[in-house]
């Protein structure tokens, strides 16, 4: 096996792994649907290559053609991707107005004026726009990470890339072997040479991108409640705390509410913990609707807590009423009709720079008050003795 055939070899062989890879990356993650796009985007890219190098007695208008096309179709995939992966607009009519073009002026320089030139600077041209329109839509999405900034770079190295042989080949600093086939020539030397290293930086890049969303993922997984998809108390904790850091100076002080299920062990031992499931994810839901505040938390088995980053006492009051009313309405499957739900809720304002915990304790003895005053109500915590003292 000569060193040239082997080196023929590469680019395929490294488009197949990369294929193989995206396409069980997306099988795992279906909702990922850039990861397919990725997969087809190698494919396309391996079988250019292959049917480039390894077709050679079928040499032709229609191997030429296919070839293109094949190039065309992985860029455009690979640009995308790219798009889809952040959510960025896709200019359809930008790729596809220049696919065209190219395609009439490739067919030109191939059938009625050939031009191994004239095909060459039309498919740069070509994967140049696409690179160029793709950084272009990147940019807009407003890039949030170094992760995203590097594939503003991919799209930039592609255009440069795209520019950089064509002005190559002008300056005869690159020699397309004239009246001989292209396989020989300096510049297919090139292409083999550097689309390597392009792949590999592209597939890293989407690599690492994966790994930081899936990381991320994991991170949001870890701080929700597995029955509700409310928050459980880690991510409750946190997101509060980064809540008081923000909050404004001169508004309304923040609060906490605290909201436990009434009778709820009755539920359990009587109708199963099933049933108890049930009115727990219901919970979750009436109060992630109704609670007008977007941090909910369930903290512990049948408790809950919202937060208010700014809110009055009469509003306070008014919100645990309206929870209160709409947990009545709650129809559970496996719990009779003659069996009330109701919820008791203790409710404290912060007062100063209180930290979450002490507003957490000064809710749960509001809602002890509730608990032991008849059940089905909300009860505000009076203001601290010191700033009653003081006002």
């Amino acid at each position: 096996m000569t060193g040239e055939f082997i080196f023929a070899l590469l680019n395929p062989a490294i488009a197949s792994v990369f294929t193989l890879t995206f396409l069980l990356m997306w099988g795992a993650k279906r909702n990922q649907a850039y990861l397919l796009l990725l997969g087809l985007a190698f494919l396309c890219c391996g079988l250019a290559f292959a049917a480039h190098d390894f077709l050679q007695p079928w040499e032709g208008p229609g191997l030429r053609i296919a070839v293109n096309l094949l190039f065309v179709l992985a860029a455009g995939a690979l640009c995308v991707s790219a798009l889809v992966r952040v959510r960025a607009p896709i200019p359809v009519a930008t790729f596809a107005g220049t696919f065209a073009l190219g395609a009439m002026l490739f067919c030109w320089f191939l059938l009625v004026e050939p031009s191994t030139e004239g095909r060459i600077y039309t498919a740069n041209a070509t994967l140049a726009v696409f690179g160029l329109a793709t950084i272009w839509q990147l940019v807009r999405a407003k890039p949030a990470s170094p992760v995203d900034w590097l594939f503003v770079a991919l799209g930039g190295a592609l255009s440069v890339l795209s520019m950089a042989r064509p002005i190559a080949t002008l300056a005869r600093a690159i020699d397309t072997n004239p009246g001989g086939p292209l396989q020989a020539s300096d510049y297919w030397a090139t292409v083999q040479a550097s689309t390597p290293l392009l792949a590999a930086t592209t597939a890293l890049a989407f690599f690492a991108g994966w790994a930081n969303r899936a990381v991320g993922d994991a991170r949001a997984e870890a701080d929700r409640d597995y029955l509700t998809g409310l928050l459980n108390r880690r991510g409750f904790d946190t997101s509060v705390g980064r809540a008081m850091g923000l909050r404004p100076e001169g508004h309304p002080p923040s609060a906490v509410m605290l909201v436990d299920i009434d009778n709820f062990k009755q539920v359990n031992d009587r109708f199963g913990h099933l049933t108890g499931d049930q009115v727990i994810a219901a919970a979750g839901k009436v109060l992630a609707v109704h609670g007008q505040t977007e941090l909910v938390g369930r903290t512990g088995g049948e408790e809950f807590t919202l937060f208010y980053r700014q809110s009055r006492r009469s509003d306070l009051l008014a919100a645990a009423e309206a929870l209160r009313l709409e947990f009545s309405r709650i129809t559970v499957a496996g719990l009779p009709p003659q069996f009330p739900l109701s919820i008791s809720i203790g409710i404290h304002a912060r007062h100063q720079s209180e930290p979450l915990s002490e507003m957490m304790a000064s809710a749960d003895r509001a809602l002890y008050q509730a608990k032991t005053s008849g059940k089905d109500k909300a009860v505000m915590a009076p203001p601290p003795l010191k700033s009653v003292a003081l006002g």
